[in-house]
C-alpha cells in the first residue's frame, strides 16, 4: 500500500507537470495537483513517520488544494495552509536536533528582506499576510539549515522549498503571470522534490 502511494503521488506529479498550462482550471486540476502531496502524506502515514511530517505534508496538500482554486480568499487559504507547513516542519526540525546558527540566520534574514522588497510594493492589501508568510518560510529555512549531518538532505529540500516560494511570489506578484511558461515547471519541480524529500529523510520511505 505503501508502493501505491508513492506511485500515485509520483505519476500525479508527473501529469500535473507536463500538462500544467493543458489542464483547465476546475476540479479534474485540484484533484491531480491536491493528490501528489496528499498521497505524501498518506505514505508517511503508513511508515509511521513523525506527526509533525505527517502534519506538515497535510497542511501542504490544503495549501495546493486552494492554489488550485481561484475562489475569493482562496490564496490566502493557501498561505496560511503552508505557513503552518512551515511551524510543522520546524517542530520536526528541532526535534531532530536542529540548531540555530547565526550565519543561517544571518542570510536566511537578508533574502527574506530583498524579497520582502520586491514583493510588497507589489502585493496590495495581501501585503501583511505574505509578510508574515515569508518570516515563516525564512524561520523554517534558518531551522533547517541547522540539522544535524545525518539530516542534511532535508536542509537541500528546504532550500528547494524556499527556491520554490521565491519565483512563485514574483510570478504573482511582479511578473503578473507572464513568465508562467519557464516559471511553472521550476516552481512545482523544486516544491514537489522538497515534500518527497521531506518524506524520504524522515519517514525513511524509498519505492521498493
Amino acid at each position: 500500500m505503501l508502493n501505491v502511494c508513492l506511485i500515485i503521488s509520483l505519476v500525479a506529479s508527473l501529469i500535473y507537470l507536463f500538462g500544467l498550462h493543458r489542464l483547465p482550471e476546475g476540479n479534474l486540476r485540484s484533484l491531480i495537483k491536491t493528490s501528489c502531496v496528499a498521497m505524501l502524506a498518506v505514505a508517511a502515514y503508513l511508515a509511521q513517520g513523525p506527526l509533525m511530517l505527517i502534519t506538515g505534508l497535510t497542511l501542504g496538500a490544503v495549501g495546493d488544494f486552494y492554489l488550485s482554486r481561484r475562489w475569493e480568499g482562496a490564496f490566502l487559504a493557501a498561505i496560511s495552509a503552508f505557513a503552518l507547513s512551515h511551524i510543522a516542519y520546524i517542530i520536526l526540525f528541532w526535534d531532530s536536533g536542529a540548531m540555530i546558527t547565526v550565519m543561517a540566520v544571518i542570510a536566511v534574514a537578508i533574502v527574506a528582506a530583498i524579497a520582502m522588497r520586491i514583493l510588497m510594493p507589489q502585493a496590495g492589501r495581501l501585503a501583511l499576510p505574505i509578510a508574515l508568510y515569508i518570516v515563516t518560510i525564512g524561520a523554517m529555512g534558518a531551522v533547517a539549515f541547522g540539522l544535524p549531518e545525518a539530516f542534511s538532505f532535508a536542509s537541500y529540500a528546504a532550500f528547494l522549498f524556499m527556491a520554490s516560494v521565491t519565483v512563485l511570489g514574483l510570478e504573482l506578484f511582479v511578473f503578473k503571470g507572464e513568465g508562467g511558461q519557464i516559471t511553472g515547471p521550476f516552481i512545482w519541480v523544486t516544491y514537489y522534490a522538497a515534500q518527497l524529500l521531506f518524506l524520504i529523510v524522515f519517514a525513511q520511505v524509498a519505492l521498493r
